[in-house]
């Protein structure tokens, strides 16, 4: 956007963007120019995070989703291996009894106790010392999943509340779970399915607005300010010069001007705007030098 496109955009009409001092326009230039150089600054880390999004999505797909499938293929396995063996032991015993043998009682599975749960030095406990048979241990495929549910829900929490102004009132866990069937990440799932891409590009755009439209009405505000105080019909806003009395009167005495009095109202209209010109003319050349 140019800098006539932005004193447009704020109600500038063609005359006045003409007529609009050079300085004023370098001012709005300078802070479009700023403006570019922190958009492109902003694209760069956006190219850097989207960079690293994919060195996780590659990460995730071939390391991650493997081992989550072999350690589910291993469960099942492990699972219907003992179902297997404990209906054989199930019809063992039911033979038994029918041949007339009275089994003893099964022994009693309870909190395993002794060198096997407690460090025989510390005395501490030894997590998956004993782990219940049939029931998946804790291993480091599921600490890594978990640790990225924990730090992933607060985030989005957090990037929800901001971009949206309210918090997140949804079913956290069947979004998740929405996640896990489509295996992708929830960081990844969540802000693609709630659009945060685009919602942080509204919020940039509307601070740069915001930015842009205080720039320019400062720039306006202090220009109207200058020339109220210099041809304002409200003498109490016009700063204290020496009086130019003399020199007025040399020069209707000696015909150069006319007498100020004496000049009708097209007159005095005419003399503003050669003055306007003049001071207008006279700024320029300075702001060019």
């Amino acid at each position: 956007m140019t800098v006539d496109e932005i004193l447009k955009a704020v109600g500038a009409t063609d005359e006045e963007i003409k007529n609009a001092p050079a300085w004023a326009k370098a001012a709005v230039a300078k802070s479009l120019t700023e403006s570019e150089t922190t958009l492109t600054a902003a694209r760069a880390a956006q190219e850097a995070a989207e960079l690293a999004k994919r060195a996780q999505e590659t990460m995730y797909q071939t390391e991650i989703v493997p081992a989550l499938d072999r350690w589910s293929n291993d469960w099942s396995n492990e699972k219907a291996a003992l179902e297997a063996e404990r209906d054989f032991y199930k019809n063992q015993n039911a033979n038994a009894k029918t041949a007339g043998f009275i089994p003893k009682d099964a022994p009693v599975f309870g909190t395993p106790k002794g060198p096997d749960a407690r460090d025989p030095k510390t005395g501490t406990f030894i997590p998956n010392a004993n782990p219940v048979p049939g029931s998946p241990a804790i291993t480091d495929q599921n600490v890594d999943r978990i640790i990225s549910t924990l730090t992933d829900v607060p985030a989005f929490y957090n990037d929800y509340h901001a971009l949206y102004g309210q918090p997140f009132q949804g079913d956290i866990k069947q979004l998740l779970e929405e996640a896990r069937i489509q295996r992708v990440a929830p960081n990844e799932y969540l802000s693609r399915k709630f659009d945060f891409a685009k919602k942080r590009q509204e919020a940039t755009d509307a601070a740069q607005k915001k930015r842009d439209d205080k720039l320019v009405a400062d720039a306006l505000e202090k220009n109207n300010k200058e020339w109220a105080e210099k041809t304002g019909s409200n003498g109490n806003l016009r700063p204290a010069q020496p009086s130019a009395y003399s020199k007025i009167n040399k020069a209707v005495e000696s015909k150069q001007r006319h007498n100020p009095i004496m000049m009708s109202d097209e007159q005095r209209r005419l003399a503003t705007r050669q003055r306007i010109h003049q001071e207008i003319a006279e700024k320029e050349a300075g702001v060019g030098a």
